[in-house]
């Protein structure tokens, strides 16, 4: 297996590089993501995307058009997640579940009459990571170094806010600029 894994070396290195640096910076965020009890955000917003790639094929054939409008509802899922939680609304898991819902089934719905709807959505969600250039793992780098960076300079900021927002929110820290930065990170 490592045989296998160090012959492929000069033809993927990028590629394992760049699948490395974003399984590092994603479980780096991924933790305050669990230990803010959103469990199923990265479902939610995978399944926004989903929905963004469908809207796009309905108004056009352009790739840029289809990867801007899951971009967009990614941010916008994963901002509408953090809405939830506060008194009298549904909890963040709530709003979370809702979104996955309603995302994957509106997505289903609009190509439901489209012969290649199902193709063309795979085609453009799935992984570019096997032709990673040595591009991609400088970008993965510098997104990588930011976030430890960021973690390392605001650990203790980052753990009050976590356990205890309305503590972190009484003292001055930017409780909201956190919980929209965060997700919108993912």
């Amino acid at each position: 297996m490592i045989t296998s894994f160090l012959s492929s070396w000069d033809l993927f290195a990028a590629s394992y590089l760049s699948g490395w640096l974003a399984a590092l910076t994603l479980s780096v965020l991924g933790v305050f993501v669990v230990a803010r009890e959103q469990i199923f955000l990265g479902a939610a917003v995978a399944q926004a995307s989903v929905l963004g790639i469908a809207l796009s094929l309905l108004v056009s054939d352009s790739e840029i058009l289809a990867a801007a409008w899951a971009s967009l509802f990614s941010i916008a899922a994963s901002l509408a997640g953090e809405r939830g939680g506060g008194e009298g609304r549904e909890s963040r898991e709530a709003v979370t579940g809702w979104i996955f819902l309603s995302a994957g089934g509106l997505s289903v719905l609009l190509l439901a009459k489209s012969p290649h709807g199902t193709e063309e959505i795979h085609r453009l969600a799935s992984s570019t990571l096997l032709g990673a250039t040595p591009v991609d793992v400088w970008i993965f780098l510098v997104i990588a170094a930011a976030v430890f960076t960021a973690v390392s300079l605001f650990r203790r900021m980052l753990l009050l806010w976590v356990m205890d927002p309305a503590c972190a929110a009484a003292i001055g820290l930017p409780v909201t600029a956190l919980s929209i930065g965060l997700p919108a990170g993912l």
